[in-house]
Formats: C-alpha cells, structure tokens, sequence
C-alpha cells in the first residue's frame, strides 16, 4: 500500500505545504504509515511482514500512530464545527462511528503518557508480533486507520458531517 502524492501540487504551492488538513493527512500521516509499511517490506506484492530491525520498526510505527491520532487537530482546525463544539467533543463524535480510530487514538495516549502496560497495549487481540524488546506491535490497525483516511482525502467517505445538534 503507497499512497500517490501529487509532487507537481506541492512545486506549485506558494505557502506552507500543510496549511490544509489534506495536506497533513497525505504528506506527513499517510507518508508515516507508508514508512512504516516499507520498513517491514510490505509495499509491492510481499504480503509477510520481515521484521529486521525490531527499533528501527517501532520508531516508525509510533510515528504513524501519533500521526494518524494528530489528524483531528487539522480536521478541527478547518472543520465549520470549530467555534461550535469543543475539541474533545468533535473527536469523540468521530471516535464513537469509527472503532480503528478509537485504537488508534488509545494507542497514541498510552504512549503520550509513558503508559506501555495494561489493558491497552498487552491483550491479545491488538498484537501481530511483539518485538525484541517486549513492546507490542499491531499492523492491521495502522493499515486499516490509513485506509479510512486514504478513503477520506479521496471523496469516498465522510468523517465529520452527522453530529447530533443543529448548527
């Protein structure tokens, strides 16, 4: 799985390459989990994950996690529901109709707040392999996350348009 960035897009853009959340989304969330893919030699038509350098995996793979999770910064930002709801509830709405991200979103505080232990990062269900050093590592919900917002920044879903109250 790599995602087509529009190169030409960027050489034309006069401003910051992340002024819009699609920008942010493609260039830094998206570009994160295909890091993390190639790092384990998942892009092209090798289906195995090879883990060689268990570190050097993990760094990437938090990068993708924080990434995807920072993704409702920008969506906030330019949303019209900005001065409307807080933060928190906007997240929540979203988190409450899209379970992938609501692991993402556990997976990104657990390690903000240093908390590798417990019900979050150690049950069974969120392991594809464990790495060298003990920390646990899920693939599927990296690759399924970045679908949504591959989806998303395609025009092929929604994500912030059925929060219950009336503007």
């Amino acid at each position: 799985m790599y995602y087509n960035l529009d190169m030409q897009y960027l050489k034309n853009r006069k401003d910051s390459p992340i002024r819009y959340h699609y920008d942010y989304i493609q260039l830094v969330a998206l570009m994160n989990c295909c890091d993390f893919f190639i790092e384990l030699g998942l892009i092209g038509k090798n289906k195995t994950p090879i883990l060689k350098n268990p570190r050097e995996a993990f760094r990437k793979y938090i990068n993708a996690i924080i990434s995807l999770d920072h993704i409702f910064d920008y969506l906030y930002y330019h949303s019209k529901y900005k001065n409307k709801i807080s933060f928190k509830n906007y997240k929540n709405n979203i988190l409450s109709r899209f379970p992938v991200l609501k692991k993402i979103s556990n997976y990104a505080n657990a390690f903000k707040h240093c908390e590798r232990t417990g019900t979050i990062l150690e049950t069974e269900e969120n392991q594809d392999y464990k790495l060298n050093f003990g920390l646990p590592f899920n693939l599927h919900l990296i690759k399924q996350a970045s679908e949504i917002w591959h989806k998303y920044i395609n025009g092929k879903i929604q994500i912030d348009t059925s929060f219950k109250f009336s503007l």
